[in-house]
């Protein structure tokens, strides 16, 4: 009888354990997934402001290509999923969707 009692015991223990060890590798996934959210969305802020100052400081014509970024004056957003994070540009900039970068007389 009580070698019955000690197994289901140690049985008990043993899957409290795992249950434990799953708990923390979600818990862990969750917090992975929001740190790579985190990571796109300064990336494309970045992109988005080296593009900006590249059109404004190096005379760039254009740029075809599509990143997702709202602008503030010289503050620029870019958000993934709940994460939003800015980064700065040293030009201002006119529009919301289609960006229209002003160039300085002394860059063309």
């Amino acid at each position: 009888m009580m070698n019955t009692l000690d197994a289901i015991l140690s049985l008990c223990a043993i899957l409290s354990c795992f249950a434990l060890i799953i708990g923390a590798v979600n818990d862990q996934k969750t917090n992975v997934l929001e740190a790579n959210d985190s990571i796109k969305a300064k990336t494309n802020a970045l992109i988005c402001a080296a593009v900006i100052d590249s059109m404004f400081a190096n005379s760039a014509s254009d740029y075809s290509g599509n990143i997702n970024c709202k602008t503030q004056n010289n503050a620029l957003f870019a958000t993934q999923k709940n994460k939003t994070k800015t980064a700065h540009s040293i030009a201002s900039t006119k529009k919301d969707t289609y960006l229209e970068v002003e160039k300085l007389e002394h860059y063309k």
